[in-house]
């Protein structure tokens, strides 16, 4: 998808107005370790952001509370590309995780 806004708007939509487009209540702390929290329809999800790069790439991971039942969760990356001064590139990828398959992905 391409967005009407040059590479650093776009970044700050992507980081601080994330509630507006990803939904419910999303608060990140931008940075690699930095604390993701969703709370929307579903709960409350808490999380951690795996990769920061400004302007060009920011991946999190979120996961459901374990007393709600099963722990389920996504891995969201989110990449960015500048194509001139006014518009950006933007590709949002979710991944619906279980904690088995993040088990084994990490065995």
């Amino acid at each position: 998808m391409v967005l009407d806004g040059g590479v650093e708007r776009v970044w700050e939509l992507v980081v601080d107005d994330v509630s507006s487009w990803y939904g419910g209540d999303v608060a990140i702390d931008a940075r690699p370790g930095g604390v993701v929290t969703v709370d929307d329809e579903d709960g409350r999800r808490r999380g951690t952001v795996e990769v920061c790069e400004p302007e060009r790439e920011l991946a999190f991971r979120v996961w459901s509370s374990p007393l709600e039942g099963p722990m389920e969760g996504s891995r969201v990356e989110i990449h960015l590309e500048p194509l001139d001064d006014a518009h950006t590139a933007i590709t949002v990828v979710e991944t619906q995780l279980t904690a088995r398959a993040s088990a084994l992905a990490h065995a």
